[in-house]
Parts: structure tokens; C-alpha cells; sequence
């Protein structure tokens, strides 16, 4: 199995309480498709998440939503793809922690 390159561009919009993250798959003359020697570009169709803080019966929680459409390039085994989709959501949970972090630091240092 091939390892994956993947060229994308993300926006995301902190509005209270909540982030909206949206990326997608680019094409860009400073990464061309073949990266390496036995790269495969996959392609991100449409990625977005949603963490918003909600509040159930007086616990506060965080809300997470996350729609996906990949193409990841060449042929990759059904168990691997089975296997990564049941550890993403935690991934991606960890992802979002760092990001709403680095997004804090920024809006401090704006100040």
C-alpha cells in the first residue's frame, strides 16, 4: 500500500462558542502531484467540522460534527480504511483541541 500526499486548504471561522473548520483538495503549481517516488495524491472532495459548546443539565460539553468525502488515490484495503474510520474521531478530537488552542494564542497576541 502506497502512502498518501494530500494538497488542501482550510478556512475556519471562530464564532462564540463554536468553530467552523471547511477544507478542501487544491490543485497548486508548488505541490505538484508527485510529490515523491511512490506517493498517491488522494483528493479531499469536501471535509468539514463543527465543534460547538452546548450545556445538558448543567454540564457543559462540546459538540462535534464531521462530514467527509475522500478520494484517496490508487487501492487501499477495506479493513484499513474500516480500521482508520473507527480511530478518526478521536484523531480528529485532538486535531480540534490544537487547533482551537492555536486559534486562542492568536487572538491573545492580536491584543
Amino acid at each position: 500500500m502506497s502512502p498518501r500526499d494530500f494538497c488542501v486548504v482550510r478556512r475556519y471561522k471562530l464564532a462564540k462558542n463554536e468553530l467552523f473548520l471547511v477544507s478542501k483538495s487544491i490543485d497548486h503549481p508548488h505541490a505538484p502531484e508527485r510529490v515523491a517516488e511512490g506517493f498517491v495524491r488522494g483528493r479531499f472532495h469536501i471535509q468539514a467540522f463543527h465543534l460547538k459548546e452546548v450545556e445538558v443539565d448543567g454540564v457543559k460539553y462540546v459538540k462535534f460534527t464531521a462530514v467527509s468525502q475522500v478520494n484517496y488515490g490508487g487501492w487501499i484495503p477495506s479493513m484499513v480504511i474500516t480500521g482508520f474510520m473507527k480511530l478518526f474521531p478521536e484523531m480528529m478530537a485532538k486535531e480540534m483541541e490544537k487547533a482551537v488552542e492555536l486559534v486562542k494564542q492568536r487572538r491573545l497576541q492580536k491584543k
